[in-house]
């Protein structure tokens, strides 16, 4: 069932949209998959995410030709897709220190019983 609530459907929506770009990026990163997502707001404002970019994907979908990449492509391409990977890894690790941090201050916020 749609919300009703506008401001509610809004902060929803971005909270949506950007676990999606944050699992689409994981499936690059991790499985070297390609992929192109478009999302449209309740707004009909649209947002894209693409690797190597959703405009190279909509066409090879489209034509059905797979593009022959040039050496010179497939080396920038791994590149890029090596420091995707060394992001993510520095997003999860920058995660669960945030976690710890979290379980420090309710820790440090809740009174001592002995």
């Amino acid at each position: 069932m749609k919300m009703s609530k506008k401001s509610s459907l809004q902060v929803t929506f971005s909270k949506r949209r950007n676990g999606l770009f944050k699992k689409a990026s994981e499936l690059c990163s991790l499985c070297a998959a390609k992929v192109a997502l478009i999302i449209f707001s309740p707004r009909n404002k649209a947002f894209s995410f693409g690797h190597p970019s959703v405009n190279h994907l909509v066409n090879r979908f489209l034509t059905k030709v797979v593009p022959q990449a040039s050496s010179f492509m497939r080396f920038i391409e791994a590149g890029h897709n090596a420091k995707l990977c060394n992001l993510f890894v520095e997003l999860i690790e920058l995660s669960e220190l945030d976690d710890i941090e979290k379980k420090h201050s309710v820790m440090l916020n809740c009174p001592m019983t002995f």
